[in-house]
């Protein structure tokens, strides 16, 4: 017979023989095999902070997991947003067997996200351990600049929000270029010849 407490986890070969008046057995071969005691997993992330883009394809590889037994687990996410508890972001997914994340991102799931991810086994559930997410927008999506002031009144509808209309453009304005008066010795109008002036002395 064999009994006792287990202190120390692994395989263990021996024999085992038994001896009367009539002589000793023939030995035979045992093998015994002592589990670890039962744990609750345990989860390390690939990465503890990542980024995903809004429309574009993510995944997160599963966590490695430390537990007895480690088959048999359950996953659980838990998604936070400026602290606050919050549904699972639109488009992404969750795997309950393994743990991982993936999807692609809508444009309402902006922001960064604390993923709190935890398993269970027999044992228990184990700690969780912290992903921080930040998904980013498309970057093909339009961007506000500027926000007009608008006034309102009670029981008055308000008017669309819209950019002003474009101012139509002035025709340009044509030039209106005089001729040029010709100068003296231009081949284009001959320049009038000067009558020679002469002077008289009188009694002469």
């Amino acid at each position: 017979m064999l009994s006792g407490t287990p202190t120390v986890s692994g395989s263990f070969s021996f024999t085992v023989t038994a001896a009367g008046s009539g002589g000793t057995s023939t030995a035979v071969p045992f093998t015994l095999t002592i589990n670890p005691a039962a744990s609750a997993p345990v989860l390390t992330l690939a990465k503890a902070t990542d980024t995903a883009t809004v429309g574009v394809a993510y995944s997160l590889a599963a966590p490695t997991v430390v537990a007895s037994p480690s088959t048999g687990l359950t996953f659980t996410a838990t998604w936070y947003l400026n602290g606050a508890s919050v549904a699972m972001p639109a488009g992404f997914t969750f795997n309950t067997g393994t743990g991982a994340i993936g999807g692609t991102p809508a444009a309402t799931s902006v922001g960064t996200y604390a993923v709190r991810i935890k398993a269970a086994n027999t044992a228990g559930t184990g700690p969780d351990t912290v992903l921080v997410l930040t998904v980013n927008p498309s970057p093909n999506a339009p961007i506000i600049t500027s926000i007009p002031i608008v006034q309102g009144q009670v029981g008055v509808v308000l008017a669309a929000i819209s950019s002003p209309p474009a101012r139509p453009r002035r025709p340009p304005r044509r030039s209106r270029s005089l001729p040029r008066r010709p100068r003296h010795g231009s081949t284009s109008m001959p320049a009038r010849a000067r009558s020679p002036v002469r002077r008289t002395r009188p009694g002469r």
